[in-house]
């Protein structure tokens, strides 16, 4: 499995401490853990109210083009705070099998109670 490791910060966020870095390195200790292969996605300084986000945009069309088999997150608003945003990324990943993984939340797209 190829999984897609994206961790985003705001500039607010950076400066409590909540850095890229810490996020990549536990989204990469799960990915080695679980034998995945993975790409490293980071957006900083950016806000989850939507996303307009250079690195989120190549994701999601590489996702489209069928080169990862999910995405992996630290937490749900690492990837958006948006609900319709969410909807629409859980929807199309649903619709292709493809997994999301949060490390945080009890989060799983593939079964009807996850």
């Amino acid at each position: 499995m190829k999984l897609a490791l994206y961790a985003r910060v705001s500039t607010e966020e950076q400066l409590n401490g909540y850095s890229i870095e810490i996020q990549v390195d536990k989204l990469t200790q799960y990915a080695k853990l679980n034998d995945y292969e993975y790409e490293i996605f980071t957006d900083e300084g950016y806000s989850a109210k939507d996303l307009n986000r250079p690195y989120i945009k190549i994701l999601l069309e590489r996702l489209k083009n069928n080169e990862f088999d999910g995405i992996a997150i630290h937490k749900l608003d690492r990837l958006t705070r948006s609900v319709r945003d969410l909807q629409n990324i859980v929807d199309y990943m649903d619709l292709n099998n493809l997994k999301l993984i949060s490390l945080n939340e009890s989060f799983d797209n593939t079964t009807a109670n996850g």
